[in-house]
């Protein structure tokens, strides 16, 4: 079947089925995923060495015919290139629960028991809880240099470029372990 606007939004169920895929004859891999819940997703199905791999791509009422051709198309490229989109998708879902927040206390617990002085330690710690606090609730992933850049220069001019360097080491620490 080749898609159109008007296709795409007639689809239906075929009677006595659960779950249909209809594949575009334009784009080879593409489809329309419909199943009786109700769910309408648009789908992008390739194969990576011997494996078969589908990938949801959005809602056929959130996303364009255009649009999820668009991002089948990206999901292709990848795929020639070898990279796998469903693992790719996977790891981003496993890490977006590793915010910058959620690690800083299992880091100082791992940290004290590297028999540093108290002293360090305690600078260790209000560096990370309170000049890093900006950071806590962004994924660790996306933390970026502008992000830091922007803190470090926060940092410099209210407590000095020692303060800055030193909370830059710690957190230097903080990623090497992360």
């Amino acid at each position: 079947m080749k898609f159109t606007k008007l296709i795409v939004r007639d689809l239906a169920l075929p009677t006595g089925k659960k779950e249909h895929i209809y594949w575009d004859e334009d784009f080879p891999g593409f489809g329309a995923r419909l199943r009786s819940g109700g769910s309408r997703v648009w789908v992008y199905q390739y194969k990576i060495g011997a494996k078969q791999r589908r990938v949801t791509l959005g809602h056929l009422s959130g996303l364009d015919l255009e649009k999820a051709r668009k991002a089948a198309g990206e999901v292709h490229a990848k795929t020639r290139l070898g990279i796998d989109a469903q693992a790719e998708k996977r790891s981003a879902r496993a890490s977006a629960h590793q915010t910058f927040g959620a690690l800083v206390e299992p880091y100082l617990t791992d940290r004290e028991n590297d028999r540093l002085s108290e002293n360090s330690m305690r600078e260790m710690r209000r560096y990370l809880r309170t000049h890093w606090k900006p950071l806590h609730e962004m994924m660790l992933v996306k933390v970026g240099r502008k992000d830091i850049s922007a803190q470090l220069s926060l940092m410099k001019h209210a407590n000095g470029a020692t303060a800055s360097e030193r909370a830059r080491i710690t957190l230097s620490g903080f990623y090497s372990w992360a």
